[in-house]
């Protein structure tokens, strides 16, 4: 149950006065992880087109041999799935704050000063990352879906 339908007594408050999906986020900045991945690109623009009052979007992005994180993210948002978002709303793609980071390092590889702003001013987080790969290592596999959500918590928790 989320806290916004609880009053400070504990007791939750009647339906009629939880807030509508829309005044929730409002103004709340959000965390992306896994957001190049399948589920994460419609996320991203399903939180840019429907929730227009919230916050920025920060997305991690790992950058890879070939493609620095600005690469990938332009491939991102050049994607179909964008196309209308920016030709109607250009303006919500600016919201997006790529992250450079791995769920696989520790801290998520995510730099000191990255964090220090995700911790000051995060308040909404959608742990997408994940290795779906049924031939993956079983090293590899637990780093990314099982560590990488320790080092998740530890991060929601500062």
């Amino acid at each position: 149950m989320s806290t916004a339908t609880m009053m400070s007594s504990g007791e939750q408050l009647p339906r009629s006065e939880w807030p509508t999906i829309t005044e929730f986020y409002s103004g709340h900045d959000i965390f992306i992880t896994g957001a190049t991945g399948f589920m994460g690109k419609c996320l991203v623009e399903k939180v840019l087109r429907s929730l227009p009052t919230a916050g920025r979007v920060f997305v991690l992005v790992r950058p890879k041999k070939e493609k620095s994180v600005k690469e990938r993210m332009e491939e991102l948002t050049n994607l179909k799935l964008f196309q209308h978002l920016c030709t109607e709303s250009p303006e919500m793609i600016d919201r997006i704050v790529p992250i450079a980071g791995d769920i696989s390092k520790p801290g998520l590889g995510i730099s000191k000063e990255d964090e220090e702003i995700l911790v000051g001013s995060v308040s909404i987080v959608f742990h997408l990352a994940a290795t779906v790969r049924f031939n993956e290592s079983l090293r590899d596999a637990l780093q990314y879906n099982v560590i990488g959500v320790r080092e998740m918590i530890k991060l929601c928790r500062k």
